[in-house]
């Protein structure tokens, strides 16, 4: 656990996959990249039921990936 700034832990495994719900039930389409230069090689994936998450969780994660 990260509790101070400058703290590290190693990630072993990360897969996204992990943070999702295990469900089958969801649509893809293939699309692009949302970055020039928009690259078609992607395959969106969406969910038929949105996954709710607080308002904490939402900081954190942004704090993570470093948006300010």
């Amino acid at each position: 656990m990260i509790k101070y700034s400058g703290d590290e832990v190693p990630v072993k495994r990360l897969s996204v996959a992990d943070l999702l719900p295990a469900t089958h039930y969801y649509m893809t389409y293939d699309g692009s990249t949302t970055v020039p230069a928009c690259h078609e090689t992607v395959t969106w994936l969406i969910l038929n039921k949105p996954i709710y998450i607080t308002k904490q969780q939402v900081s954190t994660t942004i704090q993570f990936i470093g948006f300010t």
